[in-house]
């Protein structure tokens, strides 16, 4: 391991550079009154090279909608089933460099390539399934996942081929991991160049450089007041009496100049007003704020950071998050 990887290196929480300013304007909405859409923090929405954003439906089981760049609806495919180009329950959406749409099915254990004109072209048992990924430029997928198998469990980063075979393992954590605690192998993936791909926790503020063979080049903390480090997978509040929601990272994407954009979601100031009379499940919007900030990781500092009083997901394409 490179020396740097050795040991962490802490990012001050000063913002480096105070006239950096990060700025957000909203594109467009998705879908019309009349649309059966709904979108939750599981849901991926990967956007092509066309602008066209697919949507896992919530309300219509097994199937996935497809809007066009002002959040029109276009079409819908699949259905709920096991058959051909139909799906159980879902894992991750992602687009191809060539807008190919490939979906995993964490129900059918299966991934099902689309065209891109949303066409069933093949489809393949899959014994793993991936929670983020990317392509790399052989058209293999690095990918993110929490695998229960016994040869894999404790190693959360992978390189699958384009049928969803394994081909590399790696990222192992050093301690063992019991119930609830394997949430903590949850990782978010990003690729800044044909040789370099950074890797985010989430429930730790932990950024990874590691290189496309999954080798670690250097660790990246972040130690902010609003950010406590944590070992185990903290519960969300059930009640305005229990502690605030604890924060996560919930995406990262790496800009054409380097910079690591993450996107975390923090307590909202009024997170308790969420525990309305006899409500015991607020949604997660109720309790979250998202902060955005944006990381030079070679000089290993903050230069700009916005807060927004929503929750934002992740990214759909370069610049664009939903």
């Amino acid at each position: 391991i490179p020396t740097a990887a050795q040991e962490p290196q802490l990012i001050p929480d000063e913002i480096s550079c105070p006239t950096w300013v990060v700025s957000v304007e909203r594109l467009f909405e998705l879908g019309g009154p009349r649309d059966t859409l709904n979108i939750v923090h599981t849901n991926h929405l990967p956007m092509d090279s066309r602008g066209r954003v697919s949507v896992q439906s919530v309300y219509v089981p097994g199937t996935i909608q497809v809007f066009d760049g002002q959040g029109r609806h276009l079409s819908s495919f699949g259905r709920e089933g096991e058959g051909p180009g139909e799906f159980r329950s879902w894992a991750a959406l992602l687009v191809s460099p060539g807008d190919s749409l490939f979906v995993f099915d964490s129900g059918n254990r299966r991934l099902s390539v689309f065209s891109p004109d949303h066409e069933l072209v093949r489809e393949s048992r899959i014994g793993l399934i991936p929670n983020d990924g990317f392509f790399r430029p052989d058209g293999s997928i690095f990918v993110s996942a929490v695998d229960r198998s016994p040869q894999r469990f404790g190693i959360p980063l992978h390189v699958l081929s384009a049928e969803g075979e394994v081909l590399q393992s790696f990222g192992e954590v050093s301690r063992q991991l019991v119930g609830r605690d394997r949430l903590m192998l949850g990782r978010r993936v990003s690729s800044s160049s044909p040789t370099v791909v950074w890797v985010s926790h989430i429930y730790q503020y932990i950024l990874e450089r590691r290189d496309q063979e999954g080798e670690l080049i250097e660790l990246l903390e972040r130690h902010p007041e609003w950010f406590p480090s944590t070992e185990v997978p903290p519960f969300l509040p059930q009640s305005g009496r229990d502690p605030p929601p604890f924060p996560l990272v919930t995406d990262i994407q790496v800009d054409d100049s380097g910079l690591v954009w993450v996107l975390l979601w923090v307590a909202s100031d009024d997170w308790k007003l969420a525990f309305g009379e006899g409500e015991q499940s607020p949604v997660r919007a109720d309790l979250h704020d998202t902060i955005i900030e944006v990381i030079d990781p070679s000089e290993r500092t903050v230069i700009g950071r916005a807060r927004l009083d929503e929750v934002a997901i992740g990214f759909s394409a370069p610049g664009v998050f939903y």
